[in-house]
């Protein structure tokens, strides 16, 4: 598995993740930990930018 290929299945992973946690923060009844699910979708999401931008500058396409 080459470098581009990582890069694909972590962009693909973080990108399930904040899926995941912005269910959570949509479905949960607390306020405290709606807004820890929120601020933890922001961070994923940005380390999904982080990706997209590595994917690009090695040659792949995330669109």
């Amino acid at each position: 598995m080459n470098d581009i290929d990582m890069l694909y299945d972590y962009y693909k992973d973080v990108n399930l993740a904040a899926g995941a946690y912005a269910t959570m923060a949509c479905r949960i009844k607390d306020d405290k930990l709606e807004k820890f699910y929120r601020d933890t979708v922001h961070e994923v999401l940005m380390e999904a930018r982080s990706s997209a931008k590595m994917i690009i500058k090695y040659g792949g396409n995330v669109f």
